[in-house]
């Protein structure tokens, strides 16, 4: 484990709660903060910051959510997902006309830490660690067994990863020991059959590379058990194309590439 915490120009999961509560406080109307679940070992809280007008009612609205931070090591998920509840609520409140209209026609959902308690290791000075905090080998100390890759343990697709990293628990992408058995992963699943999003982006900032992507459902490869392409490939397609385009890269030169996901061994 790195000694180094986190610098401390990135949320911590204590600070972010802080500040959207704040945000949520100051701005009732347009904003409501909740719990979704619980992490899996630590039993840290999962929230959601809905961004909508009359916000702590369900309306009858299409449902937007945004995701960061499954991934614990991928700091920039989070900080995305963050700036991205301020910028809007800002944009909001300053009369912006295209802000505005969807605030008042969709409901906006933003979970920043889809792995809390990953995100606190990091925290804590193991940047590199990836997983949740899962006692894989059930000794009460977090070692290198332990933790499930969240995002490969939803029950889509889990059947087919046979792969040595998705079978082993000392694998960064485990997929532990059956479909949802992580909190996280059940949580997320209970938010979605019950909002059922017309759009869900997750951000990665993976640290072996794909930077500036957008990548769109998908390809899986009919030799892994899958179906070719997704039936709504044409729509996906285009939305990805908007999106990636939208997006102005680090460089300034050019924007973001999308791409089509490729599913392979449940990957």
């Amino acid at each position: 484990m790195n000694a180094q915490a986190l610098a401390p120009k990135y949320h911590t999961y204590a600070g972010t709660i802080t500040e959207l509560q704040a945000l949520a406080a100051a701005n009732p109307s347009v904003c409501f903060m909740d719990s979704i679940g619980y992490s899996n070992r630590d039993s840290l809280t999962m929230y959601s910051f809905k961004i909508s007008d009359n916000a702590t009612v369900e309306e009858d609205e299409p449902a937007i959510l945004f995701t960061g931070g499954v991934h614990a090591d991928e700091i920039l998920g989070p900080e995305i997902v963050i700036a991205f509840c301020n910028d809007i609520v800002s944009k909001y409140n300053s009369g912006d006309t295209a802000i505005t209209r969807y605030v008042n026609n969709y409901e906006i959902y933003c979970v920043p830490f889809a792995n809390p308690e990953g995100h606190v290791v990091v925290e804590g000075g193991d940047e590199d660690w990836r997983k949740n905090k899962t006692d894989n080998n059930h000794n009460g100390v977090l070692d290198f067994h332990d933790g499930v890759d969240n995002n490969r343990n939803y029950d889509f697709g889990w059947s087919i990863d046979q792969t040595p990293g998705g079978l082993t628990p000392e694998s960064l992408m485990y997929k532990g020991p059956y479909p949802f058995s992580e909190s996280e992963c059940r949580a997320l699943a209970v938010f979605g059959q019950k909002y059922k999003p017309l759009v869900a982006v997750e951000y990665h900032s993976p640290t072996y590379g794909r930077s500036e992507k957008v990548y769109y459902n998908w390809y899986w490869y009919p030799s892994d058990g899958g179906n070719g392409m997704a039936p709504d490939e044409n729509s996906m397609h285009n939305i990805g194309i908007g999106f990636a385009g939208s997006i102005i890269n680090d460089a300034g030169d050019s924007s973001y590439e999308a791409r089509r996901a490729l599913v392979n061994k449940g990957d």
